[in-house]
């Protein structure tokens, strides 16, 4: 008679099920389950960081060059917290990514031992699309299914599931029903599913822009995966317009960061000097003449719409730097 699953062998299987061939992770004693269950899963590598941002940040850059979930699994409270700058950025940025953390023993969390947190989840919910600890083995394969579903679709984000370390180990019952397989076709890119809008809309933004005297294209972070594209089509509108401007926020260094916080807190401006203060500016036009490019500054609110006007009538390719506190509202 074969043995039931354990729960660290269930989030195995539902791994592979989904295309997910490798693991980020700084682990600790409460994934010891699951570390052991992979070294038996050939078609799944675990990558080992020293710093639960620095593997994060490993998930992230994966999840944005492959189009597939970023796994990572993160050592209960102390790693959670330790990572949790960077699930930021990815809520920010809209990183699929799924955060997994083995936390402390059921046990341990009843008497409010080492690493207990009441709602760890909630630690990081401000800036996940899901945040969830499960509270059985039976549900643990359908928590990691939903934790994949929710971070894939779109708009993309991470995801966020606690497993106790009891349910890694303990076996699952053998009632508990198969876990779902989420819809992959909802996966941007995935299986079929829509990467980008219909034909007829995409033609339609086309006739748009050519017709346009000055178009102007803004690109977000969702954009990462298509630069080869988006210059493609910098090099046409270029052809036709025979004018391309790029406008570069400058947040000017350290000083200009240290003002805006001063101004949001409305403190009065502390005039001591600090050693980023010092740090050489970057010169955007040097930077576009080594491009082949033109500069210019545009140093106060009222010269950034002039700056654009004369930027379009020169033609060629222009660079327009503007102090990030003049393009605020």
């Amino acid at each position: 008679m074969s043995r039931a699953p354990i729960g660290a062998e269930v989030i195995a299987d539902v791994l592979a099920r989904a295309g997910v061939d490798t693991i980020f992770g700084l682990p600790g004693s409460t994934e010891a389950a699951l570390l052991e269950t992979l070294r038996e899963r050939a078609g799944l590598r675990y990558v080992l960081g020293l710093h639960e941002g620095a593997v994060v940040s490993m998930a992230d850059g994966y999840a944005r060059v492959t189009g597939t979930p970023g796994l990572v699994g993160l050592h209960t409270t102390v790693g959670t917290l330790n990572g949790a700058s960077q699930i930021y950025n990815c809520y920010r940025d809209g990183s699929p990514v799924v955060v997994t953390v083995g936390h402390k023993d059921r046990g341990v969390l009843s008497e409010d031992g080492f690493c207990a947190l009441p709602d760890l989840p909630g630690a990081v919910r401000p800036f996940t699309k899901w945040a969830h600890q499960t509270l059985s083995t039976a549900e643990l394969g359908a928590d990691l299914w939903r934790a994949l579903h929710a971070a894939m679709t779109a708009p993309a984000g991470p995801a966020y599931l606690a497993v106790p370390e009891d349910f890694l180990r303990d076996p699952v019952p053998a009632e508990a029903p198969d876990p779902p397989v989420a819809n992959r076709a909802l996966w941007p890119g995935r299986d079929g599913g829509p990467a980008v809008p219909g034909e007829a809309a995409c033609a339609a933004v086309a006739a748009e822009l050519a017709a346009a005297r000055w178009p102007v294209v803004v690109v977000g972070s969702e954009a990462r995966g298509c630069v080869p594209e988006l210059r493609e089509l910098a090099d046409r509108l270029v052809q036709q317009q025979a004018s391309l401007v790029v406008v570069v926020l400058d947040n000017g260094g350290y000083l200009a960061v240290k003002r805006s916080i001063e101004g949001y807190l409305k403190v009065a401006h502390d005039p001591r000097e600090h050693p980023g203060t010092r740090l050489p500016g970057i010169d955007h036009a040097a930077i576009a003449a080594g491009y082949g490019a033109a500069g210019r500054w545009a140093g106060h609110r009222g010269e950034i719409a002039d700056a654009v006007k004369e930027a379009f009538h020169t033609g060629g390719a222009q660079v327009v730097a503007v102090p990030v506190a003049e393009a605020r509202p």
